[in-house]
């Protein structure tokens, strides 16, 4: 399987948690829910788009992509929150890739990152 396959299902993936972040009114999260949320959307995306990794012989892979992307769908939440939290909005869909945040100390100061994956 390619990597710019594994990054465009993983950009995906990751598209699509931060709009279930939203859609829950920003609720938390903690590494159990981000697990259980990517396991349970990745096979659905596997079908739709990523149907190599379904093909025989390859769960190996597919099981290693899926707990890549689990990891790091948690590194990306956590650092994010514990750095700038809480998310405030997050352009749906994405703009350049940017997400606007605020830090928790003042409304007022807002801080953009631009995400590359």
């Amino acid at each position: 399987m390619s990597n710019p396959l594994k990054g465009n299902l993983a950009h995906k993936t990751f598209e699509q948690l931060f709009k279930a972040i939203i859609e829950t009114n920003n609720e938390h999260w903690n590494k159990e829910k981000i697990e259980d949320w990517v396991a349970e959307y990745i096979p659905g995306l596997l079908e739709r788009e990523g149907a190599v990794l379904l093909l025989y012989g390859l769960e190996p892979q597919r099981l290693g992509f899926i707990q890549t992307v689990q990891q790091a769908a948690w590194a990306l939440v956590s650092i994010t929150t514990y750095f700038l939290s809480p998310i405030i909005n997050i352009p749906y869909p994405p703009t350049n890739g940017s997400i606007y945040l605020h830090n928790s100390q003042s409304i007022d100061s807002n801080k953009i990152i631009e995400l590359t994956f």
